[in-house]
């Protein structure tokens, strides 16, 4: 007898014991399942949005995109907020600010990174794909390559296509105020001192290679980094703009700009304003980075270009 109760105590402590191990087993299943839901619906508070290339994309555009997502300069993490994290919890698959960054690139137009609240387009430096810079302003949102983005990428490529291309001369103009040489009729003034009803105060001829990439790029930069105005911009104040004309082969591009305005005005051969609908080079509208304007300061002292006194 005694011994018979001596096992069912014995018994009686395993299955205690087995139990209790149960429940660590599962709680610790539990845990790690609840670990692991919090973990995968909070990944955007501490993983970098994952890149998405929409379509293909050259091998020189890619390294750069690869380049850039290895900087600092790449979106990061979402910043934590109870509120935020909330609503990951509560809807895990409708998680907006878990948007990758969508690359696209466009032949004759551009490269551009994209995602839910912001874009960043990118400029050549040296004939290569450089790092990328945000365009829009803070408050844009659901950025997208537009029609707009696009015509002003095919205008800074047509400016680096003809640019580049041998036996091509380029001028470097500056110009005084915008309209100031009208004639007071519907007719811009033709004269060797006038450009598109705008007078001429000074003009050189960039002949060096290295420079006149260097000019090249830094209109086309000027052109893809500037995509919106500021809704207070007046533009009724431009002051003194500068000119860039290219022609060789049989075909010709002037651009006339204003960095203190943000506007400029493209005319000739595969520049046409979007909205055309037929083959004749006309007139088109271009936006230009207002921060571009010290580099070109430093393009017209470096050439000797004269120039008006500078804005405050």
């Amino acid at each position: 007898m005694r011994c018979w109760i001596e096992t069912g105590s014995s018994g009686g402590s395993w299955r205690n014991e087995m139990k209790r191990r149960t429940a660590i087993l599962l709680s610790g299943v539990m845990l790690c399942s609840i670990g692991g839901y919090v973990a995968w619906c909070w990944r955007p508070f501490y993983l970098k949005p994952r890149l998405v290339f929409s379509g293909a994309v050259s091998p020189g555009a890619r390294r750069a995109v690869e380049r850039w997502a290895k900087t600092s300069a790449y979106p990061g993490p979402v910043r934590f907020h109870w509120e935020v994290a909330a609503d990951y919890l509560r809807y895990p698959w409708s998680n907006f600010r878990a948007f990758p960054v969508r690359i696209v690139e466009e032949p004759g137009c551009g490269l551009w990174a994209v995602q839910f609240d912001g874009m960043w387009a990118f400029s050549k430096t040296g004939g290569e794909w450089g790092p990328p810079v945000p365009v829009g302003g803070p408050f844009a949102v659901w950025r997208s390559v537009t029609s707009e983005v696009r015509h002003q990428g095919a205008v800074a490529s047509r400016i680096e296509e003809l640019g580049m291309a041998e036996g091509v001369t380029i001028e470097l103009l500056s110009l005084g105020e915008f309209g100031s040489a009208h004639a007071g009729d519907d007719e811009a003034v033709s004269s060797p001192g006038v450009i598109h009803d705008t007078p001429i105060l000074d003009r050189v001829t960039v002949s060096e290679r290295q420079e006149k990439r260097e000019l090249v790029e830094a209109v086309a930069r000027a052109i893809r980094e500037a995509v919106e105005v500021p809704a207070d911009r007046d533009f009724g104040s431009r002051g003194s703009g500068i000119a860039v004309i290219l022609s060789g082969g049989g075909q010709k591009v002037e651009l006339e700009f204003w960095p203190q305005g943000y506007i400029g005005y493209a005319h000739g051969d595969g520049v046409d304003d979007p909205y055309d609908c037929d083959d004749n080079p006309r007139e088109t509208r271009v936006v230009i980075h207002s921060k571009s304007r010290d580099t070109f300061d430093t393009l017209l002292d470096r050439f000797g270009v004269k120039r008006m006194k500078k804005e405050k």
